[in-house]
């Protein structure tokens, strides 16, 4: 997925109205492919199976809903981390965190 370096319009998750807002956003290829292809088998993307570890874990750790999530990740994780970090505060369910911390080193 590394070499597919075209980028690809995909439709933009923030529902918010702000200034500049497109409707498409110009992706990386092979790292938007990774996280967004739908699975043939679960019909998930790679996304959303970590969006359901992440509120299972969360739920586990604090019932009252209350944490922080912090993404991490190194060269192409840490663009992947980039891309799960946006969607994440794009997305509704992921709206009463307090925080979402993207930390990454060496990424493109």
């Amino acid at each position: 997925m590394n070499f597919k370096f075209d980028t690809n319009e995909y439709r933009n998750p923030v529902k918010v109205n702000y200034p500049g807002r497109e409707d498409e956003l110009s992706l990386h290829s092979g790292f938007a492919l990774y996280l967004l292809r739908k699975r043939k088998d679960t019909g998930m993307s790679k996304m959303d199976e970590i969006f359901e570890k992440v509120e299972q874990i969360g739920k586990e750790l604090a019932p009252d809903g209350d944490y922080k999530l912090c993404i991490t990740g190194h060269s192409l994780g840490g663009a992947l981390a980039t891309l799960c970090g946006f969607y994440c505060g794009a997305k509704p369910r992921f709206a009463h965190l307090s925080t979402i911390y993207i930390w990454t080193f060496a990424a493109p």
